[in-house]
């Protein structure tokens, strides 16, 4: 396996939705934070920049664990490809605690 092979192949992925980026009628948002939240039929992401909600985003539940889904596929090609490991707030938190 080559590693920049492997790397490209997810650069493209992420080149495709780099394109967005272009169109104008497409509201982009930068989000360092974010929260979650479920009731029986539907979930929501509030995304945060620092302390303050810049976006609430409500979806139903299997749209919700289709996002879930993907977002690990695409974490874990991203690490498998680069030869990295991602770590989330909660995991940079306990490593700078020790």
């Amino acid at each position: 396996m080559n590693p920049t092979v492997e790397a490209n192949k997810s650069l493209a992925k992420i080149e495709q939705v780099t394109e967005l980026y272009k169109d104008q009628s497409v509201i982009k948002i930068y989000a360092n934070g974010f929260q979650c939240g479920l009731t029986l039929g539907d979930g929501s992401i509030v995304f945060r920049q620092d302390e303050n909600s810049i976006c609430l985003v409500h979806m139903s539940v299997p749209a919700m664990k289709s996002l879930a889904n993907k977002l690990n596929e695409i974490l874990d090609t991203y690490a498998k490809d680069l030869n990295v490991e991602i770590d989330g707030f909660e995991e940079l938190i306990k490593k700078v605690k020790k």
